[in-house]
């Protein structure tokens, strides 16, 4: 699983620990999210590892990125988009 942090402006000490921090948060969220699309059989590691996410520091929104296979995308980023930033459950301050 690969995160692409995104700035809206440049990276300085408190936005690369507010990295840190999104990481911690999100990591195992995603991952239970993951592990409930497949069936028992299929996850893995190397299923997980094709998973590349865009997150945007300053808002904690976080989308599927586009890197992310083609397969996975369209079964699941829209669940994905729904889950954590339709509702807005991320509550990082």
């Amino acid at each position: 699983m690969t995160f692409n942090w995104i700035y809206t402006r440049e990276a300085d000490h408190h936005q690369r620990k507010r990295c840190i921090d999104l990481e911690y948060q999100l990591r195992p969220r995603i991952i239970k999210f993951l592990l409930e699309q497949f069936d028992d059989d299929e996850h893995s590691d190397e299923n997980f590892a094709a998973f590349h996410f865009d997150v945007y520091v300053e808002t904690a929104e976080v989308y599927m990125a586009q890197d992310t296979p083609v397969n996975y995308l369209n079964s699941m980023a829209d669940r994905f988009d729904t889950i954590f930033n339709g509702a807005k459950n991320l509550s990082l301050a």
